[in-house]
């Protein structure tokens, strides 16, 4: 049950050879053989080693009645007998749990292995106990051999085996994808093979596949150990995918299937280099095409941008040309308003010009009307006698005097003239005033109208006329 359930690593060390085989769960991952450099001292060895993932784990508690976090021990057995304290519990005689807690990458401690491993010797000196009981072997030079083969042809490979292709450790350290993104998803997809009872999670990831190709080329590196099997299923890269790998491990490849002498192995390597380098073929023509398409994108922006360059340009020409047709209007507008300005004027002057001529035109009618009135005044001023000129001056008192008279009357009721015609009306009644105090003057003055010489009191004239006057003015005048 176990060796169906869980990832054994078997040791069997002869005079001659140390041949070392390693079964996941059923199916066999590699079977090698090496010279033994140990023979002098160890020449009857085996070490059968387990390492229980979750699922082995509960199986494992339920078939022998311990508790999986108890089961982890390793056991030592020389010449069919157990040696003291290996495999009990706590105990770390093996230095695998020391070595876990030093370490920086995972590795597998004691609680994650069970197994023995069993010497065959009667070479008593150097695989002697010590005199307690429980103190284990003395360490003696074939002590230190037999930890030796332990870790570093059991312990260190099985790890190996676990770590990097079922856990996917190196997917990121050792760069097997052009992305780590990549990387990170194919580790994600082995999550699910710890609590599998198959093998078949790690055979379809491709990442487990490439780190078992960097698990056979770091066997086939050492001259000594010669490849008798290996898992085909782990190396077939043929129908797989090869996109998101780095071409790198081709090479890898290429030096496994050149020191193992096995043509299939050689017709694998051959098509999978065949299938990646089409694969590169039609990445570089994608590649090439999302250039030209990005070229081509590029080249059309640029058209693009020059063609809205254009039609800026077009448009700010247009708008040149509008605010120049649109100045010239203003200018001709400016012109217009200028001539017809001008032509206003012209016309303004030469109406005032036809004013003037008409206003002189007719203070000459007009004076030669005063002049023809004159003249008639004259004339018949002549013909006037002395009593007539009295009698008309009188008649001139008395309608003056009636005039005087009818505005008085008027400003004495009450009446709704504006303050404007008031003042007209004044100043027509001064007007009268004025023209009759003349007229009483002449009358009082005893004027001889025949006689161009008159005697006179000049003294008491004066005083009359201005006492005359200030009855006419609004302003009263004070004559003393």
């Amino acid at each position: 049950v176990i060796k169906l359930k869980t990832t054994e690593i078997k040791v069997n060390v002869t005079n001659e050879y140390i041949e070392t085989e390693l079964i996941d769960r059923g199916s066999q991952i590699f079977k090698i053989r090496e010279r033994n450099k140990f023979n002098l001292l160890i020449d009857n060895m085996k070490v059968n080693l387990y390492f229980l993932n979750r699922s082995a784990k509960v199986n494992f508690g339920k078939i022998m009645g311990i508790p999986p976090v108890k089961y982890g021990s390793v056991f030592l057995f020389k010449n069919g007998f157990r040696v003291q304290p290996y495999g009990d519990t706590g105990d770390d005689s093996w230095g695998l749990d020391f070595r876990a807690q030093q370490g920086h990458n995972r590795t597998l401690a004691t609680r994650d292995l069970f197994g023995r491993v069993d010497i065959i010797s009667e070479n008593v000196e150097q695989f002697k106990e010590v005199s307690s009981r429980d103190g284990g072997l003395v360490e003696t030079i074939g002590y230190h051999q037999l930890m030796e083969i332990f870790k570093e042809k059991a312990h260190k490979r099985l790890e190996r085996y676990v770590v990097g292709v079922l856990w996917g450790e190196a997917f990121l350290r050792k760069k097997y994808f052009i992305s780590d993104s990549e990387g990170f998803k194919f580790r994600k997809d082995l999550v699910n093979d710890k609590d599998s009872d198959e093998f078949s999670i790690a055979k379809g990831n491709i990442g487990s596949k490439i780190d078992f190709i960097q698990l056979l080329k770091g066997l086939t590196d050492e001259k000594d150990i010669e490849i008798l099997d290996y898992n085909k299923d782990l190396i077939d890269l043929v129908n797989e995918n090869l996109e998101a790998v780095q071409p790198k491990f081709l090479k890898d490849f290429e030096k496994i299937a050149d020191k193992i002498n096995d043509e299939d192995l050689k017709r694998t390597f051959d098509l999978t280099q065949e299938n990646f380098h089409r694969i590169e073929k039609e990445k570089e023509q994608a590649e090439q095409k999302a250039n030209d398409e990005e070229r081509k994108r590029k080249i059309a922006e640029e058209i693009a941008k020059e063609e809205v360059n254009k039609r800026k340009l077009a448009e700010k020409k247009v708008e040149i040309e509008e605010e120049k047709r649109r100045l010239a209007e203003l200018e001709t507008l400016k012109k217009e308003k200028e001539r017809a300005e001008a032509q206003l004027a012209k016309i303004v002057a030469e109406q005032k010009a036809k004013e003037e001529q008409d206003k002189n035109k007719k203070l000459t009618d007009k004076n030669s009307l005063l002049n023809q009135e004159v003249s008639y005044f004259k004339a018949t001023r002549k013909t006037l006698t002395g009593d007539d000129a009295e009698q008309l001056v009188h008649s001139i008192d008395l309608y003056v005097g009636n005039a005087a008279s009818y505005l008085d009357s008027i400003f004495e009721k009450e009446n709704g003239f504006s303050i404007k015609t008031k003042e007209n009306l004044y100043y027509v009644k001064s007007n009268l005033d004025k023209a009759l105090k003349v007229s009483q003057i002449i009358i009082k003055s005893d004027f001889d109208y025949k006689s161009s010489n008159h005697k006179v009191d000049l003294a008491k004239y004066i005083e009359d006329y201005f006492n005359d006057c200030a009855i006419a003015r609004i302003d009263k005048l004070n004559i003393k």
